[in-house]
């Protein structure tokens, strides 16, 4: 089952300083573009589990060896010093909106590093994770770095994405569709050479001050 298990709709919680540490192994072997990740399950089924909690406070975690998600939460969070790996899943996972990300670190995961559903993601790190390092669908990503992660380091629609690093991912480094991107750099990407690129920038958004320019 869960680690930690919010009840429905919970308001109000904390959950600091500790660690939950399942036996799910995710081991990254091998160079692009014949890189392969394995998820070897074990443990919990999810490390912090409140997919409907708001308002609610986690901060100075480690959560490793989750069969699926790390943390799986609903909106309105505040996110701060996680660091989550080796989960066959996504490593931090917000669903819903508002939930604001900072200072977190997201390594050899089985999904996505860490995704924020029209959120707030500051100060961030994702490396190796099994498809993407960042992802959003309508939200904010500042000052982060996704790097050597098997698909896009960040890949996102409407946004706001600024002083982003990517490099070495598997396909695209920022795939900015929709987006407001802003002085961020990505360089040695499409690692699988399956016709990715270092920035992609789609729907007419502004983009200024990039290396290279989409």
């Amino acid at each position: 089952g869960r680690a930690i298990s919010i009840d429905p709709n919970l308001s109000g919680i904390r959950i600091k300083n500790g660690m939950i540490a399942g036996t799910t192994a995710v081991s990254v072997a091998g160079l692009f573009p014949s890189r392969n990740w394995t998820i070897s399950p074990g443990g919990f089924a999810n490390g912090i589990f409140g997919d409907t909690c708001n308002s609610c406070e986690f901060s100075d975690l480690i959560i490793e060896g989750c069969r699926m998600d790390g943390m799986d939460l609903g909106g309105c969070n505040l996110l701060d010093q996680i660091i989550t790996h080796d989960n066959g899943g996504y490593g931090i996972d917000t669903n819903d909106s508002g939930n604001r990300i900072a200072n977190c670190t997201a390594y050899e995961n089985g999904a996505t590093g860490i995704y924020s559903n029209y959120g707030v993601v500051t100060g961030c790190t994702a490396v190796d994770n099994g498809t993407q390092g960042f992802a959003t669908l309508r939200g904010v990503i500042l000052g982060c770095v996704g790097r050597e992660n098997k698909l896009d380091g960040i890949i996102a629609g409407e946004s706001v994405i600024a002083n982003c690093i990517a490099q070495g991912n598997g396909r695209n480094g920022i795939d900015a569709n929709g987006a407001n991107l802003s002085l961020s750099t990505a360089g040695g990407n499409n690692q699988q050479a399956a016709g990715g690129v270092d920035v992609v920038g789609t729907g007419g958004a502004v983009r200024y001050g990039n290396f290279p320019t989409p």
